[in-house]
């Protein structure tokens, strides 16, 4: 043995702690490990001390992920760092085959590291199980019977032949005592529920595809009471093909985390360079290591995502939810942008969610047409139409430009208080001309003289008066003013409705104002018989102006998915009091708004007339709206065997948004720089941009820094 060897056998491989952490270590930073050789000498030398000297057996480098939880500046909440999928640190696939290449045989984990469920909690599964075994849960739940079945099975199989892992057989013999649930019919319901629900990891499936090609051995080791028979179907269904040998705890009655099952392995494989892969560190990383097996640890995904994911969700929601945001962020295959993930993470199951509230009420009340109101109706009709659909419906351009000016005749004191008095009593300088032009109010300067007035005069508290006596004289005229522009919306929204008789006005929220408004308009200038319901993704009658809206939702012609003043109070108080409503409000309708402005109506020739465009957000908008599209798309592809998990309740669905909600320093660290218009809808010649951390700030300084 050369002496370089030598001294490597000495300080390395005679601790198989010190081997495992060094050895990780230089896998992950081998640039690093060329061109600063004294860093990991010293690295290595601090680990021969830890391990060899002062015999800790606590990890140095690895499983404590003490880092993380500082820059968290606490043990659970939002990654405000950045993107949450940059926080598990694994090299790239092809970097993590290069290192394997030494090795004759390759041993793969199988759950948990080949293949995934979609839950956190594994166990969960046996709840979809239950539900298709149509038990009758009526003194013990199906998953509780099952797993107290495996642990009576695991005991009695000790007390016989001194092992406890069990086969699925033996498992169902309990079962069937103890529930009355027909063993074969049962183990039949449980692997093809395997079969439905597992997936392929996508970092580890290019893993073995590479070493596969290499003409690699690989084989199979897992502890898991499913037998050889089932589990070769399980691994090949999930695309995995060409490995050699599958290794499973029940079939030799003996398992990984005591090395008798890898002791099978070496007998097999005799003179062999053998490495381990797994997720555990006890079974799949100790255990290999006492039979002298090498290893490579890969950290469970729920286990890397755990203290970033929420609680108080109902389980079988939660433990999907949050199975499938760590499988797809903690795989190690990419890295996402930062609004990409949070369409993703805190949007996707909201808009999902509301979208089958949506289908499932409009099929329960017969509606015959949706009307999904801009802006916010962009992305729930896409969702919709993707993943539902079964109810034909239109996207309708409305906003509050348009509840003023199309029902101008209905509401003199509430225009004026919109249009003249918010300015008055706001911060920005605006003209008297930039809000007659805004809203095309077509009054001469001289008319405007009568009441000491011009059209550079700055709208204020001390001209508010003359500007209301001016407007009230001329009511009549501005009125007429809109009767062209009118009609033709008059015109449009006929069309959309077409011959519905019921309706259904999708919205965000928050007090109803929108879709209260359209309905009216529709009522009063198009078809007083139609029935129309208003839907909104939350509701706030409690809070500030809203409760005039309380009637509608005691009536029943207003209905809040997420939370209203009926249902969910929880939710409302924490959106609309706890963290602000004006920072919530805006950080909330960044998942549903649009890449285009905000409508300000119609020309005389049809053509639609919009605000001033917030493009600063549009690429911003885009990635969220990504985001929130795929995890749709991933959540309907891994529930379509059992459609019953699409129906999200509104408690589950907010949920993630109140993990962002509660902690305060997320949304100024990351959205603080996002732009929106201040003072929209009535000055066009002087539109004041500002992000939402000005806003805030601003907030605060009026109330007193709260």
């Amino acid at each position: 043995m050369h002496l370089k060897d030598k001294i490597y056998n000495a300080l390395v491989c005679k601790n198989k702690y010190v081997k495992y952490e060094y050895e990780r270590y230089v896998r992950e930073h081998l640039v690093e490990h060329y061109q600063h050789r004294a860093k990991h000498r010293k690295i290595l030398l601090k680990l021969n001390w830890h391990y060899r000297v002062k015999k800790k057996t606590v990890p140095m480098l690895y499983c404590d992920h003490s880092e993380i939880k500082k820059k968290n500046q606490q043990n659970s909440g939002p990654y405000i760092h950045g993107p949450e999928s940059t926080v598990t640190y694994r090299p790239a696939p092809y970097h993590f085959v290069l290192d394997l290449l030494q090795y004759d045989v390759i041993s793969f984990d199988i759950f948990d590291t080949l293949l995934f469920r979609p839950f956190q909690n594994p166990a969960d599964l046996f709840n979809i199980v239950g539900k298709r075994l149509n038990y009758p849960a009526i003194f013990s739940g199906y998953k509780k019977g099952r797993q107290e079945a495996e642990f009576e099975a695991r005991n009695e199989l000790q007390k016989e032949i001194g092992t406890r892992e069990v086969n699925i057989y033996e498992i169902y013999e309990q079962l069937e005592r103890k529930l009355g649930v027909n063993a074969e019919e049962g183990i039949k319901m449980e692997i093809e529920t395997e079969k439905d629900y597992l997936f392929a990891n996508p970092y580890m499936q290019i893993v073995f595809n590479i070493l596969r090609a290499q003409g690699k051995t690989i084989i199979l080791t897992s502890d898991m009471y499913i037998p050889n028979n089932f589990m070769k179907e399980i691994v090949e269904k999930c695309g995995y093909t060409g490995y050699e040998k599958l290794y499973v705890s029940c079939d030799y009655r003996c398992n990984k985390i005591s090395g008798e099952l890898f002791r099978r392995v070496l007998n097999d494989y005799p003179n062999k360079k053998i490495v381990h892969i797994g997720d555990n560190p006890n079974a799949d990383i100790n255990g290999a290591m006492s039979c002298g097996i090498d290893t490579r640890y890969y950290k469970n995904v729920n286990e890397a995502g755990k203290q970033f994911r929420c609680e108080w969700m109902s389980s079988l929601t939660g433990s999907a939810y949050n199975g499938l945001i760590n499988a797809y962020l903690h795989n190690g295959l990419n890295k996402y942008p930062f609004f990409y993930e949070y369409g993703f993470v805190y949007g996707g199951l909201y808009v999902f969610g509301f979208c089958k509230w949506i289908e499932e009420k409009a099929k329960k009340e017969g509606i015959d047409k949706i009307i999904f109101l801009a802006r916010d109706g962009d992305i729930y009709q896409k969702v919709y139409n993707k993943f539902f659909g079964s109810i034909p419906n239109e996207y309708v351009y409305w906003s509050r430009f348009a509840n003023m000016k199309y029902m101008i005749e209905l509401q003199q004191d509430a225009f004026i208080d919109r249009v003249v008095k918010q300015k008055a009593f706001g911060t920005l300088d605006v003209e008297l001309s930039s809000i007659l032009e805004c809203f095309s109010i077509n009054l001469p300067e001289k008319e405007l003289k009568k009441y000491g007035l011009y059209y550079s005069s700055i709208v204020s508290r001390q001209n508010l008066d003359s500007i209301k006596i001016c407007i009230k004289n001329n009511w009549d005229s501005i009125c007429e003013g809109y009767k062209v522009e009118k009609n033709k919306v008059i015109d449009q929204v006929k069309y959309l409705i077409g011959n519905a008789k019921k309706v259904a006005i999708i919205d965000v929220g928050w007090t109803g104002s929108g879709p209260i408004g359209f309905k009216t308009f529709v009522q009063k200038n198009i078809n007083p018989n139609c029935e129309m319901k208003s839907w909104m993704a939350g509701g706030a009658g409690n809070y500030g102006s809203g409760e005039f809206v309380l009637p509608y939702y005691m009536d029943g012609e207003v209905e809040s998915y997420l939370f209203s003043p009926f249902h969910n109070r929880r939710n409302e108080q924490v959106h609309l009091t706890e963290n602000k409503a004006v920072l919530n409000n805006a950080v909330f309708e960044m998942f549903t708004q649009t890449q285009y402005p905000s409508y300000r109506g119609v020309t005389d020739d049809g053509n639609y007339k919009f605000d001033i465009p917030e493009t600063e957000n549009y690429s911003i908008i885009s990635q969220i709206h990504k985001g929130i599209l795929d995890f749709c798309d991933i959540y309907y592809t891994s529930f379509a065997k059992d459609v019953y998990m699409y129906n999200i309740s509104g408690h589950d669905a907010y949920r993630p948004f109140t993990n962002l909600a509660f902690h305060k320093g997320y949304f100024e660290k990351n959205f603080s720089k996002i732009v929106f218009g201040y003072g929209l809808s009535g000055d066009q010649k002087h539109q004041c941009i500002e992000t939402i951390g000005e806003r805030v700030k601003h907030y605060y300084k009026n109330n007193g820094g709260k």
